[in-house]
């Protein structure tokens, strides 16, 4: 019985103890702090700004006009959640029916692309002779905030 009453006494102690511990103690890592949202917000913010190109994406189609213009039409997408991006510079290339690459041409598109939004473009280029279709491709872009 001595022992049973010891036994029984030590958990007793062991329970509270640990419980006192549990309540008394404060995480150092809170995640739900005003200031551990900032720091991820502005570490995200960062990462974005540093690689814009890699949060703009760009879909288009291109048609010959009776000017013989190519009229490149599509849209950009920032996927960004929190950086806006502007002054995009798009890269065009050119190539023939035999998908030779005939030489590439720089456009900018000057308006701002806020996070998460899509706008619109429209570019008309000569191109070059022989030119049979057309890929695009963001190469640089400048953060605006």
């Amino acid at each position: 019985m001595k022992h049973f009453f010891s036994l029984t006494l030590m958990m007793f102690l062991s329970s509270l103890i640990l419980i006192s511990l549990s309540c008394n103690s404060e995480s150092k890592h809170n995640n739900d702090s005003p200031a551990s949202y900032q720091n991820t917000k502005m570490s995200l913010e960062e990462k974005e700004k540093r690689n814009p190109t890699t949060f703009l994406t760009i879909k288009g189609t291109y048609k010959k006009n009776l000017l013989g213009e190519w009229v490149i039409e599509g849209t950009i997408s920032n996927t960004a959640k929190i950086a806006t991006f502007k002054d995009v510079i798009l890269e065009i290339s050119f190539y023939s029916k035999t998908e030779t690459h005939l030489g590439t041409k720089k456009e900018a598109i000057y308006e701002y692309f806020p996070a998460g939004k899509t706008k619109n473009f429209k570019i008309k280029n000569y191109g070059y002779k022989g030119t049979n279709s057309i890929g695009l491709a963001i190469i640089d872009a400048v953060t605006a905030n």
